[in-house]
């Protein structure tokens, strides 16, 4: 995703997130992880053909600037992102998400399913943090405005029409495109996709912003501004090919952590 957002470290042309950080919405970087996670759920479904693309995400103000490429990898029945020293993977057959650390060779997972249950607790306390949580999110998502603007120009050789886009405290500036290849076979995915969470009344109400059909064209940019920072995210190139089903396994040799959204607690097989 890509675009201009008073969020986190933009998603890559629907790039990076980190799940189930919405308790802690002020910071820039979960913030735009969950409107991501909102639209990978939009976008991913049992696609046709697997898809490929790169986009840079270049960070200016604060401190220091700094910036990096995104790989973001779609198959059939999972997906993963690639941003940095974090891989993320969501395997949409179980619902179940992987935040991996190359680094330390650990990862940790999150079922999406009890994504909505917010953070953990005990007794009266994990009730009330699960009402709080749900609250939050929707909120957040019944706060969405997705507007139209008549402006046109041209990005990564792409003609791309602006769409402006808000949540609660956070703008976005969106450069769509529909020329964009891959564009009409993830706008097939969408309905798919919404089929599949009807079962979680949270998850579902996700999908139901309809940002894909709103903005009606792939992000080929987007420029994020918020804290005295500004991330701009570009696509660089998109491709339609046959990926390796071991790109969506965590793989051997890596250590199970907990998640830090969900309290130290890992999930139960």
């Amino acid at each position: 995703m890509v675009g201009r957002n008073r969020l986190r470290a933009g998603p890559g042309s629907l790039a990076s997130i980190t799940i189930g950080e919405v308790v802690m919405a002020s910071s820039i970087r979960k913030t735009v992880g969950l409107l991501t996670l909102v639209l990978v759920l939009v976008l991913t479904g049992t696609a046709c053909a697997d898809l490929y693309w790169e986009a840079l995400q270049e960070t200016s103000g604060g401190a220091t600037g700094s910036s990096q490429t995104v790989k973001t990898f779609y198959s059939q029945t999972a997906s993963r992102v690639e941003s940095g020293n974090s891989v993320m993977i969501i395997d949409y057959g179980r619902m179940i998400s992987y935040q991996l650390d190359p680094t330390k060779k650990t990862y940790s997972e999150v079922d999406l399913n009890k994504l909505a249950e917010g953070p953990p607790g005990q007794g009266q306390e994990a009730g009330d943090k699960g009402k709080m949580f749900q609250q939050m999110m929707k909120n957040m998502m019944d706060s969405i405005e997705v507007t139209p603007v008549d402006e046109q120009k041209k990005i990564a050789g792409y003609d791309c029409r602006r769409v402006n886009v808000k949540m609660m405290m956070m703008e976005s500036e969106y450069w769509v495109s529909k020329d964009v290849p891959g564009f009409q076979e993830l706008k097939r995915i969408s309905g798919q996709v919404a089929d599949k969470l009807k079962g979680n009344p949270m998850l579902a109400q996700m999908t139901q912003a309809g940002m894909l059909n709103k903005l009606d064209g792939f992000p080929v940019q987007v420029v994020t501004h918020a804290q005295q920072r500004t991330v701009t995210t570009t696509l660089q190139k998109i491709e339609e090919k046959s990926l390796n089903s071991d790109l969506f396994q965590v793989p051997s040799g890596y250590t199970q952590v907990e998640h830090p959204s969900r309290g130290g607690v890992k999930r139960q097989p």
